[in-house]
């Protein structure tokens, strides 16, 4: 698959998609924005390059019938078309693949960009069954803009999404907040760091394991911040983060807090080091204090709001975490009993299905219906720009 950095390039350079958010941001119902690519894009590629199928496969799919089943809007939705493993073998967003260019004679969207834009909103409808009648109008026009965005364009209605943060997890600190130890991060001296999140602990907590024994203090935490009443998620329009990546004035990319331990917890996890590049569709672990998941990377979130404790908070380019499917079936059926990381499990370290696993992101966030994590690269480079270089 392209790299979640190809993606986020190709969104700085498209004007339809541009255009699209910038109309969207004015509906007060926008929760966020994220990326994707086409799953029948993906296989016309590999059929392509020749690496599934064959030539009588390649006929079928050129078969006008084909083509016109394959033209409805429940395939931006199922993952069964796409190969079971993605690896990191990067595809170039920008190489011509015939098959799916030949989807134009039909006069639909497909066949263009294979980059797939998710308008996300919150629910219109309260537990309770309330439902504002603005609601409804502002859901129309998110509807109408994605059908006349030149651009391939869904609109999802999600549950609104959590920072992470539940009691009974694996460490606990003197403010009585809760969450998972990630992992170790050692510098060349031999001094251990532990990391977890910004919002279950903050600089100068002090941190207890699940026994309650003193694990160490937090030395830092990258401060969030939260948005304004009434401001929309905006990709395009809040200022970009200061220092990139960071967090602030509007606009987050860091939930991580650093612990300086004074007694290293045992670990036979080693790790390759960490994961530099990342690519929609890998396979990775996450092993939360409450949760050990099997899950797969997926939507970039190129803007994604998060509500904790009354205030709503912005993240940029945090990835989406989607349950990894089972017993060789792909969309709602192969997932339907894959376990996805939940409250409490906050701070938990995402890694690769490598033999010698590198480290991916951190977990961060949910919504009950997915998980959100942060890159390990930008966690790592914070904690190296605080107490200098650290190995994991």
């Amino acid at each position: 698959m392209p790299t979640y950095e190809d993606l986020r390039t190709y969104f700085n350079e498209s004007e339809a998609l541009q255009g699209v958010v910038r109309q969207a941001a004015d509906i007060p119902i926008v929760s966020g924005f994220t990326l994707d690519i086409h799953p029948l894009w993906t296989l016309l590629y590999d059929l392509e390059e020749g690496a599934i199928g064959d030539d009588g496969l390649r006929k079928f799919l050129l078969d006008r019938y084909f083509y016109r089943m394959i033209e409805t809007p429940i395939w931006p939705y199922t993952d069964w078309p796409v190969p079971t493993f993605q690896g990191y073998r990067r595809r170039d967003l920008n190489r011509k693949v015939a098959i799916w260019s030949d989807l134009r004679r039909f006069g639909r969207k497909l066949g263009k960009s294979p980059v797939v834009m998710t308008i996300v909103h919150r629910p219109v409808r309260t537990p309770v069954g309330d439902v504002l009648e603005t609601d409804e109008t502002d859901r129309a026009r998110l509807i109408a803009l994605a059908n006349s965005a030149a651009a391939l364009v869904l609109v999802d209605e999600r549950p609104v999404a959590t920072l992470a943060f539940a009691p009974g997890d694996g460490i606990a600190t003197n403010q009585g907040h809760t969450g998972t130890y990630g992992g170790t991060l050692t510098n060349p001296a031999g001094k251990a760091y532990g990391m977890s999140c910004a919002h279950v602990a903050e600089k100068g907590d002090t941190i207890d394991d699940g026994a309650g024994l003193h694990l160490g203090t937090c030395k830092d935490h990258t401060t969030l911040f939260p948005l304004g009443a009434g401001v929309v998620c905006d990709p395009s329009i809040l200022p970009m983060p200061n220092p990139y990546p960071g967090n602030g004035p509007s606009v987050n990319m860091l939930d991580v807090s650093l612990i300086e331990l004074a007694t290293t917890p045992t670990s036979a996890r080693t790790l390759s080091g960490v994961a530099t590049s990342l690519t929609i569709g890998q396979d990775v672990d996450v092993d939360g204090a409450l949760t050990k998941a099997k899950c797969r990377l997926g939507s970039l979130a190129i803007s994604y709001a998060f509500v904790t404790g009354g205030k709503t908070y912005c993240f940029r380019d945090s990835i989406e975490l989607k349950p990894r499917p089972r017993f060789g079936l792909g969309g709602g059926l192969g997932t339907l009993f894959s376990p996805l990381p939940v409250q409490g499990d906050s701070g938990a370290w995402v890694l690769t299905m490598d033999a010698t696993p590198a480290w991916a992101g951190i977990f961060f966030a949910e919504d009950g219906q997915r998980g959100f994590c942060i890159r390990a690269k930008w966690a790592h480079d914070w904690a190296e720009g605080l107490v200098g270089s650290l190995s994991v």
